[in-house]
């Protein structure tokens, strides 16, 4: 076998070739490996719907304070925390209320402004939500967590 490799390479012998060059001698075995799979997680079909319903309305939240690759983060972050906690979560009288407490709550620690609002948390959220946003005084009630009642009355006081 040597004898053939050497006629096929002239008459330099065959371990004197660059190593890169080199025929092998033997074929390894196939050390071939499965891909990796991430392991297969079933969400509550509510976890599902909620986020469904808010992931859109939470990133644009995130988006209106945070640079794009931020705001992703934290809204990833946001339903990865939601979703390990779902049974706690929905457990609590407003269920709404706590994640978007949440939202905010990574949202401004992310941004870094320290900006002294003057007016109160739902204010400012209603406000940014609805008026810079666009969305209705219904959606905005619904992810925070408020009676559509009350952000109405919110963003008509700040009209103007």
């Amino acid at each position: 076998m040597v004898a053939a490799a050497e006629e096929k390479h002239g008459s330099t012998p065959l371990m004197q070739l660059p190593a890169s060059v080199r025929p092998p001698l033997h074929k390894p075995a196939s050390r071939a490996r499965p891909a990796r799979q991430c392991p297969g997680i079933t969400l509550p079909p509510a976890f599902e719907a909620f986020y469904a319903l808010h992931w859109k309305l939470y990133l644009d939240y995130a988006l209106a304070h945070l640079a794009e690759t931020a705001a992703t983060a934290v809204v990833r972050e946001t339903f990865g925390e939601l979703a390990t906690q779902w049974p706690f979560i929905v457990s609590r009288l407003n269920p709404n209320a706590h994640a978007w407490g949440i939202l905010t709550a990574r949202t401004w620690a992310v941004s870094n402004l320290g900006v002294q609002r003057a007016c109160s948390d739902v204010h400012y959220d209603a406000l940014v939500l609805h008026r810079l946003l666009g969305y209705s005084t219904t959606d905005t009630a619904d992810v925070m967590g408020e009676e559509p009642s009350k952000i109405r009355y919110v963003v008509t006081q700040h009209a103007g």
